[in-house]
């Protein structure tokens, strides 16, 4: 989450500790970042100028879909499961309805899938042997914006349209080598004095790595947040048509609990549930926010 001085991996362990789009559980007059896995993604402040900091770790593990290689013919072949961890640091400036961020990971995979970056959400992929591998360093650098289309009235709920590029940072083994975009809108509305609904629908963009084919699709949120006291809790469905031939659309339910503590500090913790193949078999995450 991002509070206004005086915040998205994630998404989710698999992905750098980014993930992150509202802190529901500050001021209105504060930035906030969305509850998992979209924590270091920022949404905009209703404030004219704001900027924030955050950080955290997000772990994912599971086989993705992936029964065996893709190379593999056997009927019998088995694939072990790949693991992901990444730290993130994301920093965020607005200047009036304008909100740019950057967030820059530290990613760490165990296992033979592979990790194509993450633009909201972590796409891991099916693995072309069955080999375990280790490789850890600088992941993929993502630049995001959004702009404040409408504030929310007794009619219609903020309307953002925000955007994300993800650009080819990561060492070997730790991305695609190839320049990401994503686009869409995010809607937020008030659906009582404590209590917040949250959407957004966007297109993503997205390269090849050497082996695979990887899908550009349709990435989904939605989620609801309520506020009591100092804590806020909440959940949030992550929805993403197939990343790659032979996987089922990438589906889970998030749940998460923030604290505001004493002199601005907040944290944030968050599990995720998998629904389908293709999504992870578990995870967990956390983020610190100043």
């Amino acid at each position: 989450m991002i509070r206004k001085a005086p915040l998205k991996m994630n998404r989710c362990f698999a992905a750098g500790l980014a993930l992150l789009f509202s802190d529901f559980f500050v001021s209105s007059a504060s930035a906030q970042t969305l509850p998992a896995p979209n924590l270091s993604l920022a949404q905009t402040s209703s404030s004219d100028f704001d900027w924030g900091f955050n950080t955290g770790f997000d772990y994912v593990s599971g086989k993705y879909g992936a029964k065996c290689a893709l190379a593999s013919v056997s009927l019998s072949c088995n694939s072990t499961g790949t693991t992901v961890f990444v730290i993130p640091a994301s920093a965020m400036l607005q200047i009036q309805r304008l909100r740019v961020g950057v967030t820059v990971p530290y990613v760490d995979i165990e296992g033979p899938g592979h990790f194509s970056g993450n633009i909201g959400i972590p796409v891991i992929v099916a693995p072309d042997t069955t080999d375990p591998k280790h490789r850890s360093g600088l992941g993929d650098i993502t630049l995001d914006t959004a702009f404040i289309l409408h504030r929310e009235d007794i009619l219609l709920p903020r309307i953002e349209i925000a955007g994300v590029i993800k650009l080819p940072s990561a060492g070997v083994g730790l991305g695609t080598g190839k320049t990401d975009f994503s686009a869409g809108v995010n809607l937020y509305r008030t659906l009582a004095p404590n209590l917040t609904a949250f959407s957004s629908l966007s297109y993503q963009w997205v390269g090849d790595n050497n082996t695979i084919r990887i899908y550009s699709g349709a990435h989904a949120t939605a989620g609801a947040d309520f506020k009591f006291f100092s804590l806020g809790l909440g959940g949030i469905f992550d929805y993403r048509q197939s990343a790659w031939s032979g996987a089922s659309d990438y589906f889970t339910f998030d749940p998460y609990v923030t604290w505001r503590m004493p002199g601005g500090l907040g944290i944030s913790v968050y599990t995720m549930i998998g629904l389908t193949r293709s999504s992870p078999s578990q995870g967990i995450g956390t983020r610190l926010t100043l």
